[in-house]
């Protein structure tokens, strides 16, 4: 059990237009999704899963130099393996700077509209500052086509704001980045999250994704329009918070360091980053 909790695969979601491919890695055991954009030798990772040999071995499988390792935010369901694979590696770490207030080492701050190339083509990375999960939650587009959500915007769901003890101040900023940021965006870009709650959104090809357009249309967290119905049904439908979800955060912060069994004693459980009205 504890050997498929763990297990990362890694499927191919598009060939990108200069050359670059884009991939998601699924942790099924954990409902978790991290990816891996290469371009011209080189690769970016987001999102990465405590196991770093796994993208470690893919990049070493294709020939890949993993320049940039990024998390979208502070996660509080998982250790992220972000930072440790940044050093070893010799790449540069990103993290968005309002979720990054208490940690005790060095990173590269994610900034709206300062892109991060990949390789020598015109692959870039865009930040888009969308606040809610967490005060500092990053959303990526890619090749212009493709949403990293993070946690704020799921298949099937919404991200949750209350892992940092706020709800209450961060539901109006999960609001207003799903109901008013991410609708300037095209309806034809592709959503990749950074979780799943069920193995039904899996698609038939593999991997966990929709178009932004059909989120809108299905997705029962973007349909309630009236601000007081929508902080009802966030405050009011949150499922029981991450196992050790603090120590995890603080994990994720540099203030712990956990040896490796208690790391994967920490992560047992769902990872209940959603609302599900």
């Amino acid at each position: 059990m504890a050997a498929w909790s763990e297990q990362l695969t890694p499927v191919k979601i598009a060939d990108l237009k200069d050359g670059g491919k884009l991939y998601q890695f699924i942790r099924l055991g954990k409902g978790c999704l991290s990816y891996l954009i290469e371009s011209n030798g080189e690769a970016a990772v987001i999102d990465i899963s405590r196991n770093i040999e796994a993208y470690e071995t893919f990049a070493s499988e294709h020939e890949l130099k993993i320049t940039h390792v990024l998390d979208t935010h502070l996660h509080a369901d998982h250790i992220s393996g972000g930072r440790r694979l940044a050093e070893k590696v010799g790449g540069t770490y990103h993290l968005p700077p309002k979720d990054a207030t208490e940690v005790v080492y060095n990173y590269e701050p994610l900034v709206e509209g300062e892109d991060i190339t990949i390789g020598h083509t015109s692959i870039t990375v865009q930040p888009i500052y969308s606040p809610g999960h967490t005060i500092g939650s990053t959303s990526f587009i890619v090749d212009g086509t493709y949403l990293l959500s993070g946690d704020i915007l799921f298949v099937e769901s919404i991200g949750r704001p209350d892992l940092a003890g706020k709800a209450d101040d961060w539901v109006s900023d999960l609001r207003e980045t799903l109901y008013e940021r991410y609708k300037e965006l095209s309806k034809e870009i592709i959503v990749l999250p950074a979780h799943f709650s069920f193995i039904e959104e899996l698609g038939e090809d593999g991997h966990v994704s929709a178009s932004l357009g059909d989120l809108y249309k299905k997705n029962s967290g973007l349909q309630v329009n009236d601000k007081e119905e929508f902080k009802k049904m966030v405050t009011e439908n949150l499922p029981p918070q991450p196992n050790a979800h603090m120590k995890i955060r603080e994990t994720n912060m540099g203030k712990l360091t956990p040896t490796i069994d208690e790391q994967k004693e920490m992560e047992i459980g769902p990872n209940r980053c959603a609302v599900h009205k």
